[in-house]
C-alpha cells in the first residue's frame, strides 16, 4: 500500500496537471476569439502556495493561472476591451502596477514606482490607482504608457480602491479622512476637484464599485452591524442591503457587464472543517448567492 506521503505527492501532481490542462484549454479559447468565451471573472488565489491572478470561465468551470510568478499578485482589473489585465505585484521587489495579456503572456510593468488597486478609464487611455510614493496612500492617474502621473488627493489619510465611473466623469474611492477616521466612500471629479462623501458617516464603508450604467454603487458597509454588502444610488438615495449581517464578511463586490449579477468575496466559504475566502455570485437584488471558487478580489471581464 502506498505511504501517506506518496498519496499526498500524487494528489498534488494530479491537481497541478488539472490546473495546467484547464489553463491550456482556456488559453486555446482565447486564441480562437471572444466568441469562444463565456462569463469570465479574474480573481486572486493562494491555491498554489503564493497569491496569483487567476481567471475563471463561469459557465465551463475552467480556472487558468495568469500571473505565474513567485511575487505577490493582487487586485486584477480588466481593460475596457477585455484584452488586458492590470494588477499590483511585488515581483520586482516593490509593489507596482503590472499588466498582462488576457492569455497571461507578456507581463510588463505598467506604471513606474509604487502603486496598487488599479482601475482603467472607460476609454482605456488612463489608469487610476493608489500609491504611497509620496508618503501615504493617495489617488493618482497615469496614461497607460506610464506617462503623465498626476496626484488627485492630498490628505494625511489613506485613500484606496479607486473606481472610474462608466461615463468617465467621476472617480470613487475609500478614505479614512475626516474627524472620525473611519473608512468611508468618496467621489470626486477626475481632476481631484469636488470631493464629496457618499456613505453613512456612522459606519465603515469599503470597496466601492459602479453599476454598468453608473446609476448605482455597491460597497461593503458596517451600517447594519455586520460587514455586508449594500447598494445605493449614485445620488445617495435608496440605500439597501444585499447580504445579511450574520457574522461573516462580504466584500470586494463587482458588477457583471449586463448589470444583473454581482460577484463578491466572502469568508463564508467552507473548506473542510475551517472557513476560508471564496468568490460568490448572486443576483443583483441579493438572491441566489452561490460559491464559484476559492479566492478573493473578483473582477468581471467586460462584455
Amino acid at each position: 500500500m502506498p505511504s501517506s506521503s506518496s498519496l499526498v505527492t500524487l494528489a498534488i501532481r494530479v491537481a497541478t496537471i488539472g490546473i495546467f490542462l484547464a489553463t491550456a484549454f482556456l488559453m486555446l479559447a482565447v486564441s480562437l476569439g471572444r466568441t469562444a468565451l463565456s462569463d469570465e471573472i479574474a480573481f486572486v488565489s493562494g491555491r498554489l502556495g503564493d497569491f496569483e491572478v487567476f481567471v475563471m470561465d463561469i459557465q465551463r468551470g475552467f480556472v487558468a493561472n495568469l500571473s505565474r510568478d513567485s511575487g505577490f499578485d493582487f487586485n486584477p482589473a480588466w481593460s475596457p476591451d477585455g484584452s488586458l489585465i492590470a494588477f499590483e505585484s511585488s515581483r520586482d521587489g516593490e509593489f507596482g502596477i503590472w499588466v498582462t495579456d488576457a492569455s497571461g503572456h507578456n507581463a510588463r510593468r505598467l506604471i513606474s514606482g509604487r502603486g496598487g488597486a488599479p482601475a482603467w478609464s472607460p476609454d482605456g487611455a488612463q489608469v487610476v490607482f493608489a500609491s504611497e510614493r509620496d508618503g501615504n496612500y493617495e489617488i493618482y492617474t497615469a496614461n497607460v504608457d506610464g506617462s503623465d502621473i498626476r496626484r488627485l488627493t492630498f490628505d494625511k489619510a489613506s485613500d484606496f480602491n479607486p473606481a472610474w465611473s462608466p461615463d468617465g466623469s467621476r472617480i470613487l474611492f475609500q478614505s479614512d479622512r475626516g474627524p472620525d477616521y473611519g473608512f468611508s466612500i468618496y467621489t470626486m471629479d477626475t481632476n481631484g476637484h469636488h470631493l464629496h462623501r457618499l456613505s453613512d458617516k456612522a459606519a465603515i464603508a469599503l470597496d466601492p464599485a459602479w453599476s454598468p450604467d453608473g446609476a448605482s454603487i455597491v460597497f461593503m458597509s458596517t451600517q447594519s452591524g455586520g460587514k455586508n454588502l449594500f447598494v445605493m444610488g449614485a445620488d445617495e438615495t435608496n440605500v439597501y442591503p444585499l447580504t445579511s449581517p450574520s457574522g461573516i464578511y462580504d466584500g470586494s463586490p463587482a458588477w457583471s457587464p449586463d448589470g444583473e449579477r454581482i460577484a463578491f468575496d466572502s469568508d463564508r466559504y467552507r473548506n473542510g472543517y475551517s472557513y476560508g475566502w471564496g468568490i460568490y455570485l448572486m443576483n443583483v437584488g441579493g438572491s441566489d448567492a452561490r460559491l464559484l471558487t476559492e479566492g478573493v478580489r473578483p473582477a468581471w471581464r467586460p462584455g
